[in-house]
C-alpha cells in the first residue's frame, strides 16, 4: 500500500464506559467514534436497567423476588430469558441460567468492584442446578414463572446479547466498521479501515493476539474473578452439576463464533466440561477455541492466533 493511501485512512478512536459489570470500549473511525460510543452506551445502560442482577430495582431483580408467581415482563427480559433457557436445553444443562442462588451464596453478591475478596466460611449450602427445566415462559402473556427459590443469573449471556444488539444498531445506523470489547467478549461489524483485521488480546493468554475480521470472541476464565471464603478459593464459573465452582482442569477458554452470545455460552461450557469433553462440545458445534489447561495451551479447530513478541 502506498504511503499516501495510508495517510488517507481514518484514525481509529475509542470511547469507554462501565455497564453490565464490565468495562466496555467502542472503537470506530474518528469521525464517528463519539456518536458510535454514545449509541452503544445508551443501549448497554438500558439493558442494565432491565437486566442488572446487582440493581435491586431492575426488572430482573424483581422477577427473582417473585417467589413462584407468574410475572409479566418486558419484551427485552423475555427475549434474554428465552434465549438463556434455550441455551441451557441445547447444552444439556451445562450452561444453566438458574444458578443465581448458588452464585450469591458463594459470595458473588455485588458488583465485582465492590466484592469482598476474603471472608468467613460459607454459612448456607449451595445447590446443584437444573431448575431451568421448571421455568415457564408464556409468549402469549408476555410472562415468566420462576420456581420458588430460583434466581436467574444472566450475566455473561446478557452481556453477549447486548453486544450483538449494539453491533446490529451500529450497522443499521451506518457506524461501520466498529469494534466493541467488554474485556470478556469482543465483536466487530466488519474489518477495520483499509482491510486486514482487528487485533484482540486473548483472554485465555496475555501472550496471544487474535486477528478478528468480523464475528465475535468470548472468554470464560477461572483466573479473573476469584475470592476466598474460609480459606477456600472460589470463582464465578459454577458447575451446575454440583453448584460449586468448576474444577475441570480448564483454566480458560476463548471461543470464536458468529455471535457474542453463542461464543459466551460455549466458552462457559468448555470451562465446566473440561479438556476432552469441552473439545467434543466445540467440535459438535463447529466452533473453534483457544483453551488453557493445567498442562498448557491448545487450539480446537482453526482458531487464529499470533504470538506477541516483546519489543
Amino acid at each position: 500500500m502506498r504511503a499516501e493511501t495510508l495517510l488517507r485512512l481514518p484514525i481509529l478512536e475509542s470511547q469507554s464506559f462501565h455497564a453490565l459489570d464490565a468495562d466496555v470500549t467502542v472503537v470506530a473511525p474518528g469521525a464517528s467514534a463519539r456518536e458510535a460510543g454514545s449509541v452503544v452506551r445508551a443501549l448497554f445502560e438500558a439493558w442494565e436497567t432491565t437486566l442488572g442482577r446487582f440493581r435491586p430495582g431492575s426488572e430482573l431483580s424483581r422477577l427473582n423476588r417473585s417467589g413462584g408467581r407468574t410475572t409479566p415482563v418486558s419484551p427485552l427480559l423475555f427475549q434474554v430469558v428465552e434465549e438463556a433457557i434455550a441455551a441451557a436445553r441445547t447444552s444439556g444443562g451445562i450452561f444453566d441460567p438458574t444458578l443465581g442462588v448458588s452464585v450469591r451464596r458463594l459470595g458473588y453478591d455485588r458488583p465485582w468492584g465492590e466484592m469482598r475478596l476474603s471472608g468467613p466460611s460459607l454459612r448456607r449450602p449451595v445447590r446443584p442446578g437444573g431448575r431451568f427445566r421448571d421455568v415457564r415462559l408464556s409468549r402469549a402473556q408476555g410472562a415468566i414463572t420462576l420456581p420458588f427459590g430460583v434466581e436467574l443469573d444472566l450475566g455473561g449471556i446478557a452481556r453477549g446479547m447486548a453486544l450483538d444488539a449494539a453491533l446490529a444498531v451500529l450497522e443499521a445506523s451506518g457506524f461501520t466498521p466498529a469494534l466493541i470489547d467488554t474485556g470478556s467478549e469482543a465483536a466487530a461489524t466488519s474489518p477495520p479501515p483499509g482491510g486486514g483485521f482487528w487485533t484482540i488480546r486473548s483472554g485465555s493468554s496475555p501472550d496471544i493476539l487474535v486477528p478478528l475480521r468480523r464475528g465475535a470472541l468470548a472468554t470464560s476464565s477461572i483466573l479473573r474473578r476469584h475470592w476466598v471464603r474460609g480459606g477456600f478459593g472460589l470463582h464465578h464459573i459454577v458447575d451446575p452439576r454440583t453448584g460449586l465452582p468448576a474444577c475441570s482442569g480448564v483454566l480458560s477458554a476463548t471461543v470464536a463464533a458468529r455471535s457474542a452470545a453463542q461464543a459466551e455460552v460455549a466458552a462457559k461450557c468448555v470451562v465446566v466440561l473440561g479438556p476432552e469433553a469441552g473439545r467434543n462440545f466445540l467440535r459438535s458445534r463447529n466452533l473453534s477455541a483457544l483453551v488453557l489447561t493445567d498442562e498448557g495451551e491448545a487450539s480446537v479447530g482453526p482458531f487464529p492466533r499470533s504470538p506477541v513478541h516483546p519489543v
